[in-house]
């Protein structure tokens, strides 16, 4: 059976490590709570993007709509991610003998 002070001591060691671990964080607790509301606005326009594609297939194209669809064609653009765009990471040889050499 466990002993109830040390499970109280270990509680206040654990009390004693949050409030130095927040020490470092209050400086920047603002910052961190814009991180969290961008990350959060981030997740709902992701959470979006289907919505707005069945609204553009249903409202805009299938019923004929084209004022409809080009709204919502726009907002689907608007709130899409930009995967896939990225550069590779090395240059390929092919790259290479293209790009000056001053770029290399």
């Amino acid at each position: 059976m466990t002993d109830p002070i040390s499970s109280h001591r270990e509680a206040s060691d654990d009390r004693t490590a949050l409030r130095w671990l927040f020490s470092f964080v209050r400086p920047l607790a603002r910052r961190l709570a814009l991180v969290v509301l961008v990350a959060l606005v981030s997740t709902a326009l992701v959470l979006l993007q289907p919505l707005l594609t069945k609204l553009l297939i249903d409202d805009g194209i299938l019923a004929g709509d084209h004022l409809v669809s080009t709204l919502h064609l726009g907002a689907a653009a608007a709130t899409a991610e930009h995967g896939g765009c990225e550069p590779p990471a090395r240059p390929t040889l092919r790259d290479r003998r293209r790009a000056p050499t001053w770029a290399l």
